[in-house]
């Protein structure tokens, strides 16, 4: 089974410039809903299934998601010409994220609401930028982003923990409207621990993760015009 969908969202900032060595900045992003629905299909029912087959066939399952909304403030101070400390803040809205109704479209519509139990984030990042020569520019940071879901709603299918994120990148101008980079980042996705009872029936799964750590690597290429 497979499904696709495409969504619309804004996103919106001011960017203010108080004393000339600071620059604030505010954005916005607004959510994104998606509507995914797929047709089951079943096999291995045996002789005498073509109902249940028939009635299967005519059910289709839609499962909105809503990519969350997000504010970030930022700012960049010039601590000396060719040295600047940055910092940000966020919140990410993740709770409408985690609970989203489950439809039945068939004689009789059912909706089914599904909560993931998901709580609001924050987000903590601070770094640096150090220009070297007239060309190259270094970046480097550290960032701070709170779980989205408790221990005892966590599960080993999705374990979100809290995440401490690890980056460095460099950048070079090729002519005064080019500049192309590379950076790397190095996310510790936490320990990630989770206990679910199901029931007598199903019992308890619990544990952790020993290492859980994502690697990202990006390229990139800014053309001013």
């Amino acid at each position: 089974m497979e499904s696709w969908d495409e969504a619309f969202g804004a996103k919106v900032g001011i960017l203010l410039r108080p004393i000339s060595k600071l620059r604030l900045g505010l954005t916005y992003q607004s959510p994104e809903d998606y509507k995914f629905g797929f047709r089951p299909h079943v096999t291995g029912l045996g002789k005498g299934s073509g109902t249940i087959r028939q009635r299967i066939g005519g059910v289709k399952i839609n499962v909105p998601l809503t990519e969350p909304q997000q504010v970030m403030l930022s700012g960049l101070y010039e601590v000396l010409a060719r040295w600047s400390l940055m910092s940000d803040v966020g919140w990410q809205n993740w709770s409408a994220f985690g609970e989203f109704p489950v439809g039945i479209s068939a004689m009789k519509q059912r909706t089914i609401t599904a909560n993931l139990h998901f709580t609001d984030t924050c987000h903590v990042a601070i770094g640096q930028q150090l220009r070297i020569g007239e060309k190259w520019l270094w970046s480097a940071g550290f960032a701070y982003d709170s779980s989205p879901v408790s221990k005892a709603n966590r599960n080993a299918v999705l374990p979100l923990d809290r995440q401490l994120r690890y980056g460095t990148g460099l950048q070079y101008e090729i002519n005064n409207s080019v500049a192309a980079g590379a950076s790397w980042e190095l996310m510790d996705g936490g320990p990630g621990p989770f206990s679910n009872t199901r029931g007598p029936l199903a019992g308890t799964v619990q544990g952790h993760y020993s290492t859980n750590f994502l690697n990202f690597v990006a390229l990139n290429v800014i053309w001013k015009f």
